[in-house]
This record gives structure tokens, sequence and C-alpha cells, in this order.
């Protein structure tokens, strides 16, 4: 798939190439959502040229570096290339995390957003829990990444 070419084929399961401005590719393989959104995992290695499938064979959710919720943008304008969406996706595997949020307000609140594991098509939080911003410091931040976010953000942490 080139860029510039629409590919409708991504759904739960699906591995992604994502190429970066600086050069290369990213991988990323959809967990979760619906629709032009959806729950996406993360890797840091950088490939000089298109990933192979036995580029994803040892990838697993405790290897990634980045968990987001994701416009599917760059898939439908031919940005992101499907690597592959026939092998059998198991949702264990892939847990759909608990996100952070800090107050804008107040820097010092912050709130744990919790999805239903059960339904990880499901967009909306199920729950959001006060706390403090320092009890989300580890966790992937509660937002909508757009497709340029998730190439930059993915390029600027590669190439560190």
């Amino acid at each position: 798939m080139s860029k510039n070419h629409p590919n409708k084929n991504f759904t739960t399961g699906t591995w992604f190439a994502i190429p970066l401005k600086s050069g290369g590719y990213a991988i990323g393989i959809i967990t979760g959502g619906q629709s032009n959104i959806r729950l996406g995992y993360f890797f840091l290695d950088r490939f000089d040229d298109l990933p192979k499938s036995s580029d994803l064979k040892d990838l697993s959710a405790s290897k990634s570096s980045l968990i987001a919720w994701f416009s599917a943008k760059g898939f439908k304008q031919g940005r992101w290339i499907v690597l592959e969406s026939n092998r059998a996706f198991k949702r264990a595997e892939w847990p759909v995390p608990r996100f952070a949020r800090v107050d804008v307000v107040d820097p010092t609140k912050g709130f744990i957003i919790e999805y239903d594991p059960n339904e990880p098509n499901h967009t909306q939080p199920l729950r959001e829990i006060l706390c403090s911003s320092q009890e989300t410091e580890n966790l992937p931040y509660d937002g909508l990444f757009g497709v340029g976010a998730i190439e930059s953000k993915l390029d600027s942490t590669i190439n560190l």
C-alpha cells in the first residue's frame, strides 16, 4: 500500500506501519475502539524499510512505549500502511489500561480514567476517579491523538 491510497481494511488486531518524518517506520497495533477512534499500542523500534510480518512476532503489550486513543484518518488518508490483519488476536494479551488526565485549572488534581476492559470497542469512559496528579504520572494520557500527533510523538521519542 503506497502513500495516498486509502486503506479501509483495519480492525482490532491489525498491525500497521507509521512512516516517520525523519525516515523509516514505526509499528502499531489496533487493540480496540470503533469507526474513527481506535485504541492502539505503539513501539519504539525504527525500521529503515517497511516492516515484515517476521518483525512483528516478538512484539507484545509489555514492549510497547505508547498506548493511545487515536484517529483512524491515517488509514483513510493512506498515510499508515496495514502490515497484517489475519493473525488471531488475543484480547487478554492486549489489555485496556487505566488512563490519566491532569486538571488544567489545578495541576495538583488528576483523574484516573477507566474504560470497560470487557468492552474495548467502547470509547466512552466507564468512570473517572479523582486523585492527585502524582498518581497519574505512570499512566497513559487520556485524550485523542490525531494522525500528526501520533507520528510526531513516535518520531521524537524514537530519535532520543
